[in-house]
């Protein structure tokens, strides 16, 4: 082996020779180079280890925590009235429309009008349910101010 080994592998043997292959370890045991290297970063790993556990005289985590910025909840735009008024503007649509129909007399009392009236305005019903509780999480998650 012509080159010297990099950092990495020299660090590599100091920290565990096991990590090393044959013809590596064979040259950093032989190579006056790397091993003054090799020695120099046992000098240096030595020394990191003998200096005192660092203790922080504050909370750095209760000031991290206070940085981070959490969303006040919106209480006027998903209060409980909200699926209220929307039931209720469904629902007057719903009764504009069946003016209209029998206004122009076209058949009001015929079933499968009312039943499809009442099929349509639960189904808008249930679209604004789903919109509401999507609106919901994304303000639970933050996505929405």
């Amino acid at each position: 082996m012509n080159k010297h080994l990099n950092d990495t592998e020299i660090q590599q043997y100091v920290l565990d020779s096991d990590l090393l292959s044959g013809p590596k370890l064979l040259h950093i045991e032989n190579c006056e180079h790397c091993r003054l290297k090799g020695m120099q970063y046992k000098l240096i790993i030595s020394g990191i280890s003998t200096l005192p556990k660092m203790a922080l005289d504050f909370d750095a985590a209760g000031l991290v925590m206070a940085k981070i910025e959490k969303p006040a909840p919106n209480p006027a735009r998903f209060s409980p009235v909200n699926p209220v008024i929307t039931t209720l503007i469904l629902l007057g649509l719903a009764i504009l429309g069946i003016s209209a129909y029998s206004f122009y007399n076209i058949g009001l009392f015929k079933g499968s009008y009312i039943l499809s009236l009442i099929a349509f305005i639960l189904l808008l019903a249930g679209i604004a349910d789903q919109y509401y509780n999507y609106l919901k999480k994304l303000e639970h998650i933050g996505l929405l101010k």
